[in-house]
């Protein structure tokens, strides 16, 4: 006790952390944040191509209703800078499908941006071999591994669109 009546500490005996403690407890709390993070990442990846494949099937229904209803595919219209194809960062071929009551919003990628996003071309009769009109809808840039392995394809008698995109369904006029 000191000569005031206040006791006083030793600072050995004081019960705080010491700088050893400190330094173990902030290496376990990184150490942990190193296998959290990526995991959440991961998480967020797998979660936009999830979307992503849903969108597709969601365009893929909108696209044959239209060609049932219409007797035609919803003209693409070509955009710079994507070989003729028409995507989802202007979404000009959406908008009949959303005008004809085929699409209930405008279908975007997650992220739509020039890696990410949807295209849609429809092609004539005959082109490489097919019998009628044939459309194809291609996603870019899946982020996952586990959605990379569910890649599809659509090929002609030259040409494989398997090849042009991670993801790709194709369907014919009148089938």
């Amino acid at each position: 006790m000191s000569t005031n009546g206040v006791p006083t500490r030793n600072l050995r005996t004081c019960g705080g952390f010491s700088l050893l403690t400190l330094l173990l407890v902030l290496a376990s709390l990184a150490f942990l944040a190193g296998i959290v993070l990526p995991t959440a990442e991961g998480r967020g990846a797998r979660d936009r191509d999830a979307q992503r494949l849903m969108d597709v099937q969601a365009l893929v229904t909108a696209i044959e209703a239209f060609a049932q209803d219409r007797g035609k595919l919803p003209l693409p219209a070509e955009e710079r800078g994507h070989a003729g194809w028409d995507t989802t960062l202007d979404g000009d071929f959406l908008a009949p499908l959303i005008d004809g009551g085929y699409l209930s919003e405008t279908l975007l990628d997650p992220l739509n941006d020039e890696l990410h996003h949807y295209r849609y071309y429809a092609y004539p009769k005959g082109y490489d071999g097919f019998p009628a009109e044939f459309y194809v809808v291609g996603v870019r840039g899946l982020e996952s591994e586990e959605f990379q392995l569910r890649r599809r394809s659509w090929k002609g008698n030259q040409r494989d669109w398997g090849q042009e995109f991670d993801y790709v369904v194709g369907g014919l006029l009148g089938r």
